[in-house]
């Protein structure tokens, strides 16, 4: 029998996610590593984006950040290299300096919500 760690099995079956449940913080490293998730959809979505909270994501391509996120933080986002596209639904999201660090083009839209 093979048996996969969880980490291999995040980085091998993860390719879309839907947060379904409301809350307040969002766990350091949630989909750090996660190499083949390409979607996540927030049905409610934390006040803040943690640190690392999408580390690695390499086959994330874009991601619509919903009204309720208040701040996105350090390095939220690092090492996402085909992250081309970020939609904010709060304009008055705050963002660190660092947050998009090695995302080689993305781009950041501020939009209201319709």
């Amino acid at each position: 029998m093979n048996l996969l760690t969880a980490a291999e099995w995040i980085e091998s079956a993860l390719l879309d996610y839907t947060m379904k449940k409301i809350l307040f913080f969002a766990i350091l490293f949630a989909f750090a590593g996660c190499v083949k998730l390409n979607k996540v959809t927030f049905n409610n979505a934390p006040k803040e984006l943690s640190f690392k909270m999408f580390y690695g994501c390499v086959s994330l391509k874009e991601i619509t950040i919903p009204k309720s996120v208040e701040k996105i933080d350090k390095w939220a986002f690092l090492d996402c290299y085909s992250l081309e596209k970020v939609t904010l639904l709060n304009e008055n999201t705050l963002i660190d300096a660092h947050a998009f660090d090695n995302c080689n083009s993305v781009i950041v839209e501020k939009e209201s919500e319709k």
